[in-house]
């Protein structure tokens, strides 16, 4: 990949794929590394899942969706709004998929899921939103609940994530409406499994049995409600928040096992507790590193010079942007 093909849009051409019935190519677009020699490959930014009996509708997908990127300059700090998470192929006519498991299916899992989000988080405020995720604004805060299917099927997990609306959403860069939001966007995360004190990684089982699946949920749905009950009176306060996180990263033991995801999203809330110089070290270390800024780091210093005129301690009085409408 040459130098001038950086923040082009391309994707995967998988090998081996004779041995499965379904397959999927990642989109990703070609960026250039830390130390500015040679490109790399963001995260994958979207897929497209079809079927190896016909690969080759799988790939011109793939290479009209990146064509059409490209043509609009997209970057995956602001992706357009129609690109989706996945894209589908349909199966090849004539072609039977014979079932390889008695496991309740996707679509029976998720009718299940649906009823029992209905009884227990949309009652608590919560909405639906995007790639089954759950979404509540409560005040400044912004929370998620996010349903992970496993790639293999027959298992799913669940993620949680906390915000602030006036930090601007990760993967936007501008104000989203709720729904729009994603887990991907929130500045702290943790798993189901933390929040249920499991030492490794939690999965549940579709299985066969109806009463114990919807026992699974309504445990997720529950757990999640109490947990986000805990930390929400306490995060009011992002100050009381960032000394849950000594180590700027991970904070253990208040209500599971807690990350944040971004040094940005941590500099704003250093900014509305009032912490101005650890504000400015950020902004200086993104300087120092970024040869043109995001409008994420901007927006950021525009707001840090409005603190610096009104000080440490009268930070709140600053007219904060909110971000999530």
């Amino acid at each position: 990949m040459a130098e001038n093909d950086k923040y082009v849009w391309d994707f995967d051409r998988p090998s081996m794929i004779e041995f499965y019935t379904k397959f999927s190519v990642r989109i990703y677009q070609w960026q250039q590394k830390a130390s500015g020699k040679g490109l790399k490959k963001s995260k994958a930014m979207s897929r497209v899942l079809g079927y190896t009996a016909e690969p080759d509708r799988v790939y011109e997908k793939a290479a009209e969706i990146c064509a059409r990127l490209n043509r609009e300059r997209a970057s995956i700090d602001n992706p357009p709004s129609w690109l989706q998470k996945q894209f589908s192929v349909r199966k090849p006519d004539g072609m039977a998929v014979k079932r390889t498991s008695d496991d309740f299916t996707s679509a029976q899992v998720r009718a299940m899921r649906l009823k029992v989000m209905k009884e227990y988080l949309l009652p608590a405020g919560f909405i639906v939103g995007k790639d089954a995720t759950y979404l509540r604004r409560d005040g400044d805060q912004i929370h998620a609940i996010n349903f992970q299917g496993s790639m293999h099927g027959h298992e799913f997990t669940v993620n949680v994530g906390f915000h602030y609306a006036f930090i601007p959403p990760k993967f936007y860069e501008r104000c989203v409406a709720l729904p729009e939001f994603s887990l991907l966007d929130c500045v702290v995360h943790t798993r189901i499994s933390s929040l249920l004190s499991y030492k490794t990684d939690k999965w549940f089982e579709y299985g066969r049995d109806r009463d114990s699946l919807l026992s699974s949920l309504t445990l997720c749905a529950t757990t999640c409600l109490t947990a986000f009950q805990q930390i929400s009176e306490r995060w009011r306060d992002s100050a009381a928040m960032l000394s849950d996180f000594p180590d700027d990263s991970f904070s253990k033991g208040l209500n599971g096992d807690w990350r944040i995801q971004s040094d940005s999203g941590l500099a704003w809330i250093e900014l509305k507790a009032g912490r101005l110089e650890d504000a400015e070290s950020r902004m200086a270390e993104w300087k120092s590193r970024i040869e043109t800024l995001r409008p994420r780091y901007v927006s950021f210093e525009k707001m840090l010079k409005q603190c610096r005129r009104q000080g440490s301690r009268s930070v709140q009085s600053v007219k904060w942007k909110n971000w999530i409408e």
